[in-house]
This record gives structure tokens, C-alpha cells and sequence, in this order.
């Protein structure tokens, strides 16, 4: 069994079995930190479909853990409709090292943050137009 720590603090199991048609862990894994940050906040799925601009039955999926690798765009979505990085949403370690933000002010790290966030999202919608051209 994998286990995974939630916005929240809590802990999450996700049981692997041999032969099943459960896909793939790391999806079933955020699905469940998505669905818990969505309940923390007190929203529903169309809610939280609607802030993020995606398609209910994407979130759906993810929380139930039917979905495989999770679209990057989605993701990044996901996170900024529920208020957190993608990072956080991954439960990713993300401490700044000791000193690194002295001498900056929270709003021009807002500021800083924010401007990656929208190229990220740039990025990411470039990469899976490439993606999808590719395929046709």
C-alpha cells in the first residue's frame, strides 16, 4: 500500500492489486488530495469544474481514481481554482531553504508566483496543442 499526505494533513492509502483494472497510482493519489482539498473549501464538483474551467465528469474521474496520468493542464487548473501550487496539490516538499526568501516582500513573491503560474499554464497549453496536432 502507498500512502500520501492530503492539503489537510491526512493521509491517504491507495492499495496496488495485481491483475485489476485500477489505473495508475499517482492519479488515484491526487484524486484523492483534489477531493479533499474541494471538501475542505466546502465545494462541490460543479463548483469547482466551474472555477477551474474544466468539464465535470474530469474532476469525477480523477477523484475516483479512474483516470490515468492526470493532463498537466488539468492539474495546474485544479490547483489554482482550490487556491494551492501544483505542487501542493502533488504533495510535493516545497520549504524554501533557510534565507532564500529574506529580503522579499510577500506581495512581490505573490507577484512572482502568479507569473509563473500563467506561464506554466502558457506552456502547457502550447505543449498539448503540439501534442494534439501530433496525433492527427
Amino acid at each position: 500500500m502507498r500512502t500520501a499526505e492530503l492539503p489537510n494533513g491526512d493521509e491517504v492509502g491507495h492499495v496496488e492489486q495485481q491483475g485489476s483494472t485500477t489505473r495508475g497510482t499517482e492519479g488515484a493519489l491526487l484524486g484523492a488530495r483534489v477531493r479533499a482539498a474541494r471538501e475542505e473549501r466546502g465545494l462541490t464538483l460543479r463548483e469547482l469544474a466551474r472555477r477551474a474551467e474544466v468539464q465535470v465528469s474530469d474532476i469525477s474521474r480523477l477523484e475516483r481514481g479512474l483516470t490515468g496520468q492526470p493532463r498537466l493542464a488539468l492539474g495546474m487548473a485544479l490547483a489554482r481554482a482550490l487556491g494551492l501550487t501544483l505542487s501542493q496539490l502533488l504533495g510535493e516538499d516545497e520549504r524554501p531553504a533557510d534565507g532564500a526568501l529574506e529580503g522579499h516582500s510577500i506581495v512581490e513573491l505573490r507577484r512572482a508566483l502568479e507569473a509563473i503560474s500563467r506561464e506554466a499554464t502558457r506552456v502547457a497549453r502550447v505543449a498539448e496543442s503540439a501534442a494534439a496536432s501530433l496525433r492527427r
